[in-house]
């Protein structure tokens, strides 16, 4: 719904360009960015990653999806989908890729279950990503390309409240609060550890 281009676009001088598969997202980005007092520009349109950016020119400093390529059917899809947005960066730029991963996903269940606590299951129409494929495209696009960093970034929250704040949950026989005193002590830690979906990584195109 565009509040994080739009908050980009408040803190900073600089031009925004944000798309959505979904018209009713734009619709909605585009009303979010009424009465917002911007250093630079923002600007909203409903395009498809896999067809309609594909062969245009380099020409973006900096990229990022938010949850965007985990609705993309397969792997291969995906792959093809993060060249594309590599291809689109100028010499340099760099590509924040922040999807969800079935790896950091599998190791907060693995906990869930030592404790009696029941799987979280991605949505269907969901296909979260594995390290190991996005490493492999790695390898396959240096030095043309190349992961700078990669971080859980959200670790801790997830440790505390989908593991320690849903067992004591489960123990009172209530539903978990997820604005317990608990959960919001988690936001406030530095992040230890690779728990949960959130993951991070920063691509950076060859200089």
């Amino acid at each position: 719904n565009g509040e994080t281009a739009i908050e980009v676009a408040e803190r900073r001088y600089c031009s925004v360009w944000g798309i959505d598969y979904s018209e009713a997202m734009i619709e909605a980005a585009q009303r979010n960015r009424r009465g917002h007092v911007l250093s630079g520009e923002v600007n909203f349109s409903r395009a498809d990653i896999t067809t309609d950016l594909a062969g245009s020119k380099p020409h973006y400093d900096l990229i990022y999806s938010v949850r965007c390529l985990i609705n993309l059917p397969d792997w291969q899809t995906q792959a093809q989908a993060i060249r594309t947005i590599l291809g689109l960066l100028k010499p340099g730029g760099h590509y924040v890729m922040v999807e969800n991963s079935q790896d950091g996903l599998d190791h907060m269940n693995e906990c869930r279950q030592a404790i009696g606590l029941p799987t979280i299951t991605p949505p269907s129409y969901n296909r979260y990503l594995h390290d190991a494929e996005v490493w492999a495209l790695n390898r396959e696009m240096e030095p043309a390309a190349c992961i700078l960093r990669e971080a859980y970034p959200l670790s801790s929250y997830y440790l505390l409240s989908r593991i320690a704040n849903a067992h004591l949950a489960q123990q009172a026989g209530t539903e978990p609060d997820y604005s317990a005193p608990l959960n919001r002590l988690a936001l406030r830690l530095p992040s230890v550890g690779t728990f949960g979906q959130g993951r991070l990584v920063v691509w950076q195109k060859a200089g």
